[in-house]
């Protein structure tokens, strides 16, 4: 009796390759849970970026960015793009607040 293995082996998701799916799924308003495998463990990064894409699709105004760089300049560029209906009273229409912990303010993007 023989046994046929197949081993098969699967690389580990690009953090990159992801957060650039992600907002080019957004951009072309592609549902983002189709971008990421949802059964694979995602880099806190892309997590973070893909919550802060659900917040703006959901017109939400306040997207924290914990302490990623990537995810900040993405939904900074993003939330730049997006008009939220609670900007409408205001001079401009776009109306945004990303934060972040301490570090993303120490880094380059807080100087």
């Amino acid at each position: 009796m023989s046994l046929s293995l197949r081993p098969s082996l699967k690389p580990p998701l690009s953090k990159s390759d992801a957060q650039r799916a992600l907002v080019l799924a957004e951009a072309l308003g592609v549902p983002l849970e189709t971008v990421v495998p949802a059964d694979e463990e995602l880099p806190r990064d892309v997590r973070v970026l893909q919550k802060g894409l659900e917040q703006l699709r959901e017109q939400k105004a306040d997207i924290d960015c914990h302490d990623g760089g990537a995810p900040f300049r993405f939904l900074l560029t993003q939330a730049a793009l997006t008009e939220l209906p609670e900007a409408r009273n205001r001079r401009s229409r776009y109306a945004c607040w990303a934060t972040g912990r301490d570090r993303l303010a120490r880094s380059a993007q807080g100087q």
